[in-house]
């Protein structure tokens, strides 16, 4: 009987972990560009001003073209358990540095996570009552040495009503929320450019996953089990001379 519990405590552990782990694929089109020509340097060589142009398509990133209305598409995994890492001065926003746990992403001949652009950071935020705004968002940024990548999804909700704490949500819903925007910024290093694609995020939806299904089959074997060793106790104690 000790060895069942055990086994049955061993099969909760795996399940209850992977149960914070909440996955979503999501796409939509790209709404409008922006490039932006660094004009004016700090004396440390950052760039502190800016010529703004909208655009309609660039191939400012390694010759890959970008045009309004391509689409987009990308998947997130966030986990729950995150340890809050802060909270904004103004005390509206929640930081988790490590929120998220997986983040894909892919628009024309542009994708990540790849080899010319590891990751660098990783962050999830939650805005609880910014005045009348509530916000779910996904930050991924990448470096490389000619490039800063920095990938952003935005679940906004304009009444305020979706979150009342900084605790990153179990399930999310387009529904839920006012209206959901990507933006994806390419930053070269060499001179401080920028081009800035923003999109209209239409479809999300969750990504299965299979753990819970195993875990009611390892339950129901384990239940199997318990059952076949009390009927064979009882058979043998009935039938003990």
């Amino acid at each position: 009987m000790k060895k069942l519990l055990l086994l049955l405590a061993i099969a909760i552990i795996p399940v209850s972990g992977n149960a914070a782990l909440i996955s979503y694929d999501y796409s939509g089109n790209v709404s409008s560009m922006l490039y932006a020509d660094c004009t004016g340097y700090r004396s440390s060589g950052s760039c502190n001003s800016w010529d703004h142009s909208n655009i309609t398509d660039s191939s400012a990133y390694n010759d890959i073209l970008f045009s309004v209305g391509d689409l987009f598409s990308g998947q997130f995994t966030y986990d729950t358990d995150s340890t809050l890492s802060g909270i904004s001065s103004g005390g509206a926003q929640g930081v988790y540095l490590s929120g998220i746990a997986e983040y894909a992403f892919s628009i024309n001949e542009f994708s990540t996570p790849s080899t010319d652009l590891p990751p660098a950071s990783h962050i999830v935020s939650v805005v609880n009552n910014r005045g009348s705004l509530d916000m779910f968002a996904t930050t991924q940024t990448y470096l490389s040495t000619d490039w800063s990548v920095q990938i952003r999804t935005y679940f906004l909700d304009n009444t305020g009503a979706v979150f009342d704490s900084f605790d990153m949500p179990d399930y999310l819903n387009l529904n839920d929320y006012s209206y959901a925007l990507m933006g994806l910024t390419f930053l070269r290093r060499s001179d401080g450019d920028q081009l800035r694609l923003t999109g209209i995020v239409t479809e999300l939806n969750p990504v299965s996953v299979p753990e819970p299904s195993t875990f009611l089959l390892m339950l129901s074997s384990l239940f199997v089990i318990l059952f076949s060793r009390r009927r064979i106790f009882s058979i043998k104690h009935l039938t003990r001379p």
